[in-house]
């Protein structure tokens, strides 16, 4: 399990004509599920790269029908507003812990 960040970026998954298809998630310490946030474009782009490295790797140990390629992800700004509705669409918990209209305009 893992502390979620307030990173800007997400890794998408990409369908084969460059569509968004889903993103990384986590499981939180208490037990939300979130998208995987990362602070900088590189840090998401290198944690890219290792996955890829990690499938190609059991790929090779014949653990894997085909590896992962970096080509097969995105790195995505997570407050686009269509990159921000995709993730509350794919992540419940993340409208959950938002705050509600009235903590962030109490009324008069």
């Amino acid at each position: 399990m893992a502390q979620q960040t307030n990173g800007r970026y997400v890794v998408g998954s990409l369908s084969c004509d460059d569509a968004i298809t889903g993103f990384w998630g986590e499981t939180l310490d208490d037990g939300r599920y979130l998208p995987r946030r990362f602070d900088s474009e590189n840090e998401a782009n290198a944690a890219i790269r290792e996955m890829a490295d990690k499938t190609l790797e059991a790929y090779h140990r014949g653990n894997m029908a085909s590896p992962s390629s970096v080509d097969d992800f995105t790195v995505a700004d997570a407050s686009s507003p269509i990159i921000a509705t995709m993730l509350e669409e794919t992540f419940p918990d993340l409208v959950q812990d938002a705050p509600s209209p009235t903590e962030n305009h109490p009324t008069p």
